[in-house]
């Protein structure tokens, strides 16, 4: 990433490393379409979803895309997508050619979603 200041999530992956693009793209596209209600912008220099609160984002980083989620921690997991250890945020590493699991991160957004709304 360069450190131009960026003000959407598009200009966000068109300045993340080459390699790293079509899975920003993806990820993007798959959280923009697991979470139509949610609002879009950019906070701490990243891609951010909030409803009531921030729900989920996104972060380039030199070799892998971490889609990660605020209050990760307590979501329920089954397919042990999430990793991380703090109080809260929790994440799920994609990388460049492995398989991404869509619907195991659409059950993690909509769990998300509902904690979010207060009903999870």
């Amino acid at each position: 990433m360069s450190c131009k200041k960026v003000t959407t999530v598009d200009e966000y992956i068109k300045e993340a490393e080459l390699l790293l693009r079509p899975l920003c793209e993806r990820a993007c596209d798959l959280l923009r379409s697991a979470a139509p209600g949610l609002r879009e912008g950019i906070k701490w220099g990243a891609p951010n979803w909030s409803g009531n609160g921030n729900v989920c984002g996104l972060g380039a980083f030199s070799q892998h895309v971490d889609l990660f989620f605020f209050f990760g921690a307590r979501l329920d997991d089954p397919r042990g997508l999430l990793e991380g250890t703090g109080k809260g945020m929790r994440h799920v590493k994609l990388f460049p050619g492995a398989e991404i699991d869509e619907s195991g991160i659409r059950e993690l957004t909509a769990r998300a979603i509902a904690l979010d709304a207060g009903s999870g």
